[in-house]
């Protein structure tokens, strides 16, 4: 049976990037408090940053095209 994803509104998404940057703990221990996996949140930090650049918070069905 495949897997379905799990959608994030951009509440959420800023609120753990949030954390991050505010508490400077481990992105790991912070996904693994939020129930999400590590590597999301990585990618959510570095689109973060790239936001603050001119960049943005692109959907992933954005990121594809």
């Amino acid at each position: 049976m495949p897997e379905s994803r799990r959608k994030f509104d951009r509440d959420f998404k800023e609120g753990a990037v949030r954390l991050v940057r505010e508490t400077g703990r481990p992105i790991a221990q912070i996904a693994k408090d939020l129930g999400i996996n590590a590597g999301t949140l990585a990618n959510w930090v570095a689109l973060d940053r790239q936001g603050k650049d001119g960049g943005g918070w692109l959907d992933e069905d954005e990121r594809i095209e």
